[in-house]
């Protein structure tokens, strides 16, 4: 009888890790109540999963986007293309993306950076806070490049809600898969 208990603990902590650190394995396989619903977005040949209740759209002004947000909880998440300069890799994009980011933000501040994976492929993840609409907001950025092309993946929130939402920012960023 304790072999039988012993086996049905681990099992439920088996279970209850799954649960919270991949809710994304679980939408994926029909189980368990993460909530997720995946979002094509042809014109960039990937796609991405959203917590569900999030408004999204697709944009092609100049460059393909989707956007998407969370209005009850002021969050939001974008994903863009944009063409690679020649002989420019991720890194590289991402040092000119930041100083661009730095001119055009109100507030702009960098906190920690170091590597990703984003759809697979290695990526810079940058946390950053900003000033939108006089609100301070923080976000995590995740940079990689795929064939000629750079794929931005930012998140944020108002910075006091920042810490609660970087779980769901990281389960969206661990979404992207590249068709």
């Amino acid at each position: 009888m304790k072999k039988f208990l012993a086996v049905v603990g681990v099992l439920l902590v088996a279970a209850a890790v799954v649960y919270f650190l991949f809710p994304e394995l679980l939408a994926r396989v029909g189980l368990g109540g993460s909530g997720l619903e995946r979002r094509s977005v042809p014109e960039m040949r990937c796609s991405v999963a959203l917590p569900g209740g999030w408004k999204s759209e697709t944009r092609s002004v100049g460059t393909p986007a989707l956007l998407a947000e969370d209005p009850a909880k002021g969050e939001r998440a974008s994903l863009t293309m944009i063409r690679l300069r020649t002989g420019e890799d991720a890194a590289a994009f991402e040092k000119r993306f930041v100083a661009d980011e730095t001119k055009r933000r109100e507030g702009y501040g960098e906190g920690a950076r170091g590597p990703a994976r984003l759809g697979g492929r290695e990526a810079i993840r940058t946390v950053f806070s900003f000033e939108s609409q006089k609100v301070r907001r923080k976000a995590v950025q995740f940079v990689a490049a795929r064939d000629e092309y750079a794929y931005i993946l930012c998140c944020d929130a108002a910075e006091a809600r920042f810490d609660d939402a970087l779980g769901r920012f990281e389960v969206i960023a661990g979404s992207l898969k590249f068709e």
